[in-house]
C-alpha cells in the first residue's frame, strides 16, 4: 500500500521485533536514502507498542516517522495502514506517508535553521607589556619576522629563563612562614600544523642551545686532559709496581706504600641546558650530578603528545609520579632498582616547554576532567599554556633581527646562567617587601577561597591551584 501510495520502492517490517536492526541494515545499506518507517498505532494497547518501537527505530537510523490517521470515525480494532487503505483509501495512506516527520517534529513546523556556534572562542591578543622589558623587543621581534603568535616566543623564553633558575633560588611567599616556591614553570604552546609553533621555539631556545653548545666544547677540553690524567695515573702506578717488586726483599713497608692506588681525578661532567629524550632512570641520574645538574634543567619537546601519552601506557606509572614530582622543584626522589641499585636524588626539578597540535590537546583534555587515569593534575601543571588566534593575513617579512634586543635578551640568559646557589645544599631565597607582602595577601585570600568552592570545575581547580 505505501508503495502504491508513494510510486517509490519501500521495504516494510511488520510488529518485528527486531524492527530497528531492520531500519538499521537499511540505513547502513542505503545512507543516502530517505527511509519512512510506517508505524502501527496500537492506541487500545497500553504504553502503545507499535508507536513507541516504530519511533525509537526511526530515531536510531535517522528515518522519518509515519503515523496513520484515521480521523474521528475510527474502526474498531484498526491499527495500521492496511486498516487505513480499507476504510479510507488510498490517498488518506498518501497523505500520511507524506505527512512523515522526525519523531517528535511537526511536519511544516520547522523553523529556519540557524548557525552552529563557533565551539573556540575568541583569544585576546598578547600583550607586549606582560613581558620583562629586557625580553620584550627580542620577543615582538621574532613573531614579527616569523609572523607567528607573539604568545608562541614569549612562553618559550620564560619557561628556558626559568630553567636557568632551577631551584638554585626560591620565593618564601610569607613574611613568617618557611614554606618555599620554586620558580619552575611548564609551558605548553597550541595550534595546527602551519603556524610556526616549532620555529618559534626553535628561536625562543637559540641562547640556550648556544649555552648548552659552549659547555660541551668546554667539557671535551677538560674530558681530553681527564682523559691524559688517567693515562700517566695508569702508568705511574706501572712504574710504582716494578720498584715495590724490586723493595719486596729489602723493604716490605716501602714496597707496600709503592703499591698504594693512585689518586685518579673525578671524570669532569657537563651541565645539561637541554634534555631532549630521555627515560626517567636517565633524567634521574643527569639530575644527580652535583653542582651542575642537581638544580635544575629544561625538557624540550617539540610535539607534547608523544610524551602525555607515554606516561599513561602500563608500565609508566613510576615516569608519571616522577614528572609530576619533578614540577614542584625541591623534592627528593629516590630509584630502587635491581640492576641500578639506589640512586637518590636530593631535589627533583625539571622545566618543560614543548607543542602540541589542538585535536591532540582536545583529546587528552577529555580525559584529564573525565576523572580516569589522566586526572592526575599532570596536565594542568602546563601553567603557561597557550592556544592563540593565527587568523589573519600574512605578510612576507624578510629583514636582518633586531640585533640591539636580541644582545638584551641574551644577556639575561648568560647572567642566569652564571646564577649559583647559597651553597651546595641550600638555595638563595627571596622574599616581598612590606607593600608586595600586604599585595600578596589582598590577593590570596580570596583566590583560595574561591578554589574552595564549588563554582569552578576541578579540572580549573587543580589548574589554578
Amino acid at each position: 500500500t505505501a508503495r502504491e501510495a508513494t510510486g517509490d520502492p519501500v521495504a516494510v517490517a511488520f510488529n518485528a521485533g527486531n524492527l530497528e536492526a531492520v531500519v538499521l541494515a537499511l540505513r547502513a545499506k542505503y545512507p543516502a536514502a530517505r527511509l519512512i518507517v510506517a508505524a502501527d498505532d496500537d492506541w487500545q494497547t497500553e504504553g502503545n507498542p507499535g508507536i513507541t518501537k516504530a519511533t525509537a527505530a526511526a530515531l536510531a537510523a535517522g528515518a522519518l516517522l509515519a503515523v496513520p490517521d484515521f480521523g474521528a470515525d475510527r474502526p474498531d480494532k484498526a491499527t495500521d495502514f492496511n486498516d487505513l487503505h480499507q476504510s479510507a483509501g488510498l490517498e488518506a495512506v498518501r497523505r500520511c506517508i507524506e505527512a512523515a516527520a522526525m519523531p517528535g517534529a511537526v511536519a511544516g513546523d520547522w523553523p529556519e535553521p540557524t548557525p552552529l556556534p563557533d565551539a573556540l572562542p575568541a583569544v585576546q591578543a598578547f600583550d607586549a607589556d606582560l613581558l620583562p622589558e629586557a625580553l620584550r623587543g627580542w620577543v615582538m621581534d621574532i613573531a614579527h619576522r616569523m609572523q607567528c603568535p607573539p604568545d608562541f616566543p614569549a612562553v618559550a623564553a620564560l619557561v628556558a629563563l626559568s630553567s636557568l633558575i632551577g631551584a638554585r633560588a626560591v620565593v618564601q611567599p610569607k613574611a613568617k612562614d618557611d614554606w618555599q616556591v620554586v620558580p619552575n614553570l611548564w609551558g605548553a604552546v597550541v595550534g595546527r600544523p602551519g603556524v610556526k609553533k616549532s620555529p618559534a621555539l626553535g628561536e625562543a631556545l637559540k641562547p640556550l642551545h648556544r649555552l648548552q653548545a659552549t659547555e660541551f666544547e668546554q667539557w671535551q677540553a677538560a674530558h681530553d686532559a681527564w682523559e691524559l690524567d688517567c693515562k700517566v695515573s695508569t702508568m705511574q702506578g706501572d712504574a710504582n709496581e716494578k720498584k715495590a717488586k724490586g723493595l719486596a726483599g729489602k723493604d716490605p713497608a716501602g714496597a707496600r706504600a709503592l703499591l698504594e692506588p693512585v689518586d685518579t681525578p673525578a671524570e669532569p661532567t657537563a651541565r645539561r641546558y637541554i634534555v631532549n629524550d630521555a627515560t626517567m632512570e636517565k633524567l634521574g641520574e643527569l639530575l644527580q650530578q652535583k653542582q651542575r645538574n642537581a638544580w635544575g634543567t629544561l625538557s624540550y619537546r617539540d610535539e607534547l603528545y608523544g610524551l602525555l601519552t607515554g606516561l599513561d601506557k602500563q608500565g609508566q606509572e613510576g615516569s608519571r609520579a616522577f614528572y609530576l614530582q619533578s614540577y614542584d622543584g625541591n623534592q627528593g626522589y629516590t630509584f630502587d632498582r635491581i640492576g641500578r641499585g639506589t640512586v637518590h636524588i636530593p631535589r627533583v626539578c625539571l622545566a618543560m616547554i614543548g607543542g602540541i597540535q589542538p585535536g591532540k590537546i582536545q583529546e587528552y583534555v577529555r580525559g584529564a576532567v573525565s576523572g580516569g587515569s589522566a586526572d592526575d593534575g599532570l596536565l594542568q601543571r602546563f601553567g603557561l599554556a597557550v592556544w592563540p588566534d593565527t587568523a589573519g593575513e600574512f605578510v612576507h617579512v624578510d629583514q636582518w633581527p633586531d640585533a640591539p634586543a636580541k644582545q638584551t635578551a641574551w644577556a639575561v640568559f648568560e647572567r642566569l646562567a652564571q646564577l649559583e646557589p647559597a651553597s651546595d645544599t641550600e638555595p638563595h631565597i627571596w622574599r616581598f617587601d612590606a607593600a608586595a607582602q600586604a599585595l600578596f595577601a589582598e590577593w590570596i585570600v580570596p583566590f583560595e577561597t574561591e578554589l574552595r568552592g564549588d563554582a569552578l570545575h576541578r579540572a580549573m581547580v587543580s589548574h589554578l591551584a
